[in-house]
């Protein structure tokens, strides 16, 4: 589980983020009363629900895992009670970052009609006529939530790339808080245009040229990452008895990794608090161009054979408000 982990923190440095870091006070006493490691366990499954939740509670699970460890290697001490005095020492966050977490989701939706024209041949000879070029404003959106989080005690944020559906050119991007469950929805016009087409239209005869502009629907899901350096001190308690024991946040996670918390192993100075998130797009991706033979008077032949479709690449320019 670990080297899985390990791997893919190697890759977020294709990952746009915000490198602000902010410094926890020094030393912070905890409650003395022990973790209820139940009650943290039940936030985090309970995902139906958006769930914000302070920094320390997956770290003291860890805790929670480490004392269960101790008292299995170490039967002499007794079962174990739980932790107290829990202290926490420059703990910083350096940086927040987003990470694909699944592949996306994508379903088509209703083309969007552009334009059409009719290419009428009256030579004895096939001849190839080129349309004018057809263009379509719309509007493209990503709407972002934090479905699990963490208080983080300031503005923790951090951009994601949507990856998007073929080679358009094109870049959406949303910034996730961290610390928010609101929805945020980013929209922006572009304009597509399709350049002019060069349409075969058999002697004595005419085509229709319809243009439609495709457009998709994005899900997917993602991991917020927030990457912590700082240690964490708290007394172990056995019922024979009891010990201090300190860690750094990236040794605990290491030894103790856990859903919302882990480390990257090959480089154990720090740990990842990991929460979650999901989005939703929706942009035009290319122009789909059907060609179809018509009679004289406009009306479509009944030989369906004869028409034929193909996808257009566009050009796209983002409109400036």
């Amino acid at each position: 589980m670990n080297k899985k982990i390990g791997k893919k923190m190697f890759i977020l440095a294709t990952v746009a983020s915000i490198g602000t870091s902010f410094t926890v006070t020094s030393l912070d006493k905890a409650s003395a009363a022990p973790v209820n490691d139940t009650e943290y366990m039940s936030q985090i499954n309970t995902q139906t629900n958006a769930t914000i939740i302070d920094w320390k509670k997956p770290i003291e699970e860890a805790m929670q895992r480490m004392g269960k460890k101790f008292a299995a290697d170490n039967p002499e001490r007794g079962k174990f009670l739980g932790i107290n005095d829990v202290r926490y020492l420059k703990v910083k966050f350096l940086d927040f970052s987003v990470e694909q977490e699944t592949p996306s989701i994508t379903n088509e939706l209703t083309p969007m009609f552009v334009g059409k024209t009719i290419l009428t041949n009256n030579t004895d000879q096939e001849q190839t006529f080129s349309t004018n070029s057809f263009s379509k404003t719309i509007t493209n959106s990503v709407t972002n939530s934090t479905t699990h989080g963490f208080k983080l005690g300031a503005k923790a944020s951090a951009k994601f790339q949507i990856p998007l559906v073929g080679e358009t050119g094109m870049e959406l991007s949303t910034e996730y808080n961290f610390s928010d469950t609101s929805a945020k929805t980013n929209s922006e016009s572009y304009t597509y245009t399709a350049t002019p087409q060069n349409i075969k239209v058999p002697a004595h005869s005419s085509v229709e040229v319809i243009v439609n502009l495709n457009q998709v629907k994005s899900k997917g899901n993602v991991n917020l990452l927030t990457k912590a350096i700082g240690f964490v001190s708290a007394r172990y308690d056995y019922s024979n008895y009891g010990h201090y024991s300190d860690f750094s946040l990236g040794d605990l996670a290491f030894r103790a990794p856990g859903k919302d918390f882990s480390t990257d192993m090959y480089n154990k100075n720090f740990a990842f608090l990991k929460g979650r998130g999901k989005y939703e797009a929706s942009y035009g991706t290319d122009f789909s161009v059907t060609v179809k033979p018509i009679n004289k008077n406009g009306i479509s032949k009944r030989s369906v054979n004869e028409s034929y479709t193909y996808k257009v690449t566009p050009e796209i320019k983002k409109i400036d408000n």
